[in-house]
Order: structure tokens, then sequence, then C-alpha cells
């Protein structure tokens, strides 16, 4: 299948067959983010892109080697969840397998799956352990914000939210914009390959 960014770069509209996404919260403006094809606003990240080989170049898949639960004053908790991953900017959640979203809501203090609602969270799940996860790729640790996981609230739940990770059936994990509101990313077509950076915000 012929993409967008195909076309456009086999009719010479871009510099080189890249292009990057930086999403965050809307501001007062109703900013938030941007597609830049064809170029890396480095304005927008911290530091260096951490550039990762695509396993499967047709669908942005690269390998996610591990998350942790990092608790301010506490420490980090190794999660056992790792394996094919793709960046998807078309889902707004992360999806794993059953398994591993399990897994995922072991380290959340009082989360739960919901026969009707699926993973729900305290809505202050943010104060109850604040900090972050990080999912470690290619050598270096992103992180999200743990406050980024609490979704909208759940109607008819007091107190009670819908989780940023869900569980899907699928045989990758498939990372969507709950990741991308904290890092900068760089799908990079000629090479086969992502660039990810913290985003500054």
């Amino acid at each position: 299948v012929t993409t967008f960014l195909d076309n456009i770069n086999e009719n010479d509209y871009l510099k080189q067959p890249i292009f990057s996404v930086y999403i965050k919260e809307k501001d007062k403006n109703d900013y938030a983010g941007e597609y830049l094809f064809g170029d890396i606003d480095h304005s927008k990240f911290e530091g260096e892109l951490t550039w990762v080989p695509l396993s499967t170049p047709k669908f942005w898949e690269i390998n996610l080697d591990g998350v942790s639960l990092n608790v301010e004053g506490v420490g980090k908790e190794q999660m056992e969840i790792s394996g094919p991953a793709i960046l998807d900017t078309g889902t707004t959640l992360i999806v794993m397998d059953e398994k591993q979203a399990t897994e995922f809501h072991r380290g959340i203090p009082s989360a739960e799956k919901s026969e009707i609602y699926g993973w729900i969270l305290p809505t202050n799940t943010d104060q109850l352990i604040p900090g972050n996860i990080s999912f470690a790729i290619g050598g270096a640790e992103f992180s999200v914000p743990v406050k980024n996981l609490v979704r909208e609230p759940v109607k008819g739940l007091d107190g009670w939210s819908f989780s940023a990770v869900t569980s899907g059936a699928s045989n990758f994990i498939i990372i969507g914009d709950v990741f991308f509101r904290s890092n900068y990313i760089t799908f990079d077509r000629g090479n086969a390959r992502v660039g990810i950076a913290p985003s500054k915000h």
C-alpha cells in the first residue's frame, strides 16, 4: 500500500522521507501539537533523538525492551512486559495483551478490571503514586507521567477514571498518543528507523 508519506516523497515535496510528531495538551489557543513532514524540529525535544531500527518497517514496529514504574521517594519496580510494539498516532491508548495489561496494572494501587468498563483507576492515582512509567526502547528510557494514565471519569462510579492502558487481542503492543504526549518521535522511512526523545512542553 502506498502511503501519503510515500506519495509526497516520490514527488519530491520533501527534503527527506521523514515526518515528525509533536503532541501536547491543548493550550489557550487550542494548539495541541503538529506533524512536520520532511524535517525535525529540534526545539520541540530535549537532548538528542535515540534512533531505533524498525523490525517491521511496514507497520513502524520496534522492540519494547521493558516497562517500569518509578515512584518518587520509593524507587523503580520492573514489570514483566516486553516484545514487539507498534508506534501508532492513530491510537489514543496503549494496548497490550491481557497478560501484559494485568501485569501493568498490578503496580497501580487500587487499579481494577471491570467487566463493564475494562481497566479503571482511582481518579487521584497521580497523588497515590507520584512518578512515571518508563518504557525501555533502543537502550534508552522514555517516560510517561502517571497522571497521564488517568483518562475521563467513569460515569456512575465516583472517584474512578478509565485507564490509558487497556487490553486487546494482538500479537504486539500498540503505543498510542499517551506516549506521544510526552515524547517527540521522528519516523524515518528512508532508513527504516524511528527517533525518540523527551518532548519539551
